[in-house]
């Protein structure tokens, strides 16, 4: 009697089918997984950036005031000129100037009229953080740096020096002059556009002169908003939040009121889009309302603020 030894048709069928089938699970599988570690590492590099630019910004705020005792600014003379130095309406730039104000500490909203003028490629109606003040190391004359400004402080005064100026003194003590504005412009990666935390800092090249200098700190900071707390009744106790921060205390002088906190909110945004997310998320960031345009990026909101104690 003849016998088949081979797989009759049924249950080669019954057996495409099944492999068909594990083929299907082990794809899905395979999907759910890659979507699941896109996520992961999105959210772990924006929780990452999200520590980074925190701290950033606590720490230049908290530092923000220092100028060593001087307290006012604006009578500090300069002869040096800047180079694409940021000033505008409200502030005369890196250094003081005669009939013009001198701001160590400010916010605003590019395109107002009190925008810096250096600031020409940041990102329309978001916020820039103005700073100016001393570093905490201080120096002293056989320790200068050639690329640095300083505030040299002697017994007759203090004055702005560098490197190179004819009038240093072995006696006087040299502190970091630092001048940083903080602001958001788009920078294209791939050809797609990306939005970057960007800093202007003054800095003295080469060639002796000196200009703003402009660095890309973190990639994915899509807006920032910031509010300053005044105390009006000088009672230690925050009364009232503006989003707009040019305070005259902050260089020295007096005023009605104290700024006592400023809270500022930071969204960060993916670099890469998820194209199996979509984002119709809303956002409010203090005063600012951001609302996602249902695009493909991950997005993370952070809020913290900084206390002055007057």
């Amino acid at each position: 009697m003849n016998r088949c030894n081979g797989w009759t048709l049924s249950t080669l069928l019954i057996a495409l089918a099944l492999a068909s089938l594990l083929l299907v699970l082990f794809a899905k599988t395979l999907i759910f997984t890659l979507e699941a570690s896109r996520q992961t590492v999105q959210l772990a590099q924006l929780h990452q950036s999200g520590q980074f630019v925190l701290g950033l910004m606590q720490r230049e705020l908290r530092n923000g005031n220092f100028m060593a005792g001087i307290t006012n600014p604006q009578s500090l003379s300069s002869t040096f000129a800047v180079e694409n130095d940021c000033q505008s309406t409200d502030d005369s730039g890196s250094f003081p100037a005669d009939n013009q104000r001198f701001m160590l500490t400010r916010t605003g909203t590019v395109g107002d009229a009190s925008t810096p003028d250096c600031l020409n490629n940041a990102i329309n109606q978001s916020d820039f953080l103005q700073l100016k003040r001393l570093a905490g190391d201080r120096t002293t004359k056989s320790e200068l740096r050639h690329n640095r400004v300083y505030l040299a402080q002697s017994v007759a005064g203090a004055k702005f020096v560098t490197a190179a100026s004819s009038e240093l003194n072995s006696d006087d003590q040299y502190w970091p002059y630092l001048h940083q504005i903080f602001y958001i412009a788009r920078q294209y990666h791939q050809g797609r556009s990306v939005p970057v935390l960007m800093r202007k800092r003054l800095v003295r090249q080469q060639n002796g002169q000196l200009a703003m200098d402009t660095d890309s700190l973190l990639d994915g900071v899509e807006a920032m908003a910031f509010e300053a707390g005044f105390d009006q009744d000088h009672d230690g106790v925050t009364d009232q939040f503006t989003s707009q921060l040019i305070d005259p205390n902050l260089n020295g002088n007096d005023s009605a009121a104290k700024i006592t906190q400023i809270r500022f909110h930071i969204l960060l945004r993916s670099v890469e889009p998820d194209p199996t997310y979509t984002n119709h998320q809303h956002y409010q960031l203090g005063p600012r309302r951001f609302s996602a345009p249902g695009d493909h990026f991950r997005r993370l909101q952070l809020s913290s603020s900084v206390t002055f104690i007057n």
